[in-house]
C-alpha cells in the first residue's frame, strides 16, 4: 500500500462482489481508509468487521464506465475529492504517471 501513500491518496477503493479484494488490501493495514464497494448486502455487513474498511452498497455493475460513475459520485458525495480534481486511481492518471516515470516515449521501457 506504499503506492497509495506515494501518490497522496486519501482513500483506497476496492470493488468486490465477495469482499475478498477489500480483505486482502486491509491485511496490509494501510494508512488510508479502504472503501469497500459491493452490490451484496451480506458482504457489506461482513466488511463492517474488517480493519480499516468502510463498506458501501452499490448497484450491481456490468461495465467499467458504470462503475466509474458510481465511484465518482460516492467520492464527491463524501468529500474525498473536489470536483475537477484528478483522481489517482483513474485509468488515465495511472497511465500518465507510468508513462512519465518509466517510458521514454520511444516505445520501450527505460
Amino acid at each position: 500500500m506504499s503506492t497509495a501513500s506515494a501518490v497522496g491518496a486519501k482513500a483506497i477503493i476496492a470493488l468486490s462482489e465477495s469482499g475478498l479484494t477489500a480483505r486482502m488490501v486491509s491485511r496490509f493495514r494501510p494508512a488510508q481508509p479502504v472503501i469497500a464497494m459491493s452490490p451484496k448486502d451480506y458482504v457489506v455487513r461482513q466488511l463492517e468487521l474488517v480493519f480499516g474498511c468502510f463498506p458501501a452498497r452499490i448497484e450491481h455493475f456490468t461495465n467499467v464506465s458504470d462503475v466509474m460513475k458510481v465511484v465518482r459520485a460516492y467520492v464527491l458525495k463524501n468529500k474525498l475529492q473536489r470536483k475537477g480534481q484528478g483522481g489517482c486511481g483513474s485509468r488515465d492518471s495511472l497511465w500518465s504517471r507510468w508513462r512519465n516515470q518509466y517510458h521514454n516515449g520511444r516505445g520501450y521501457i527505460i
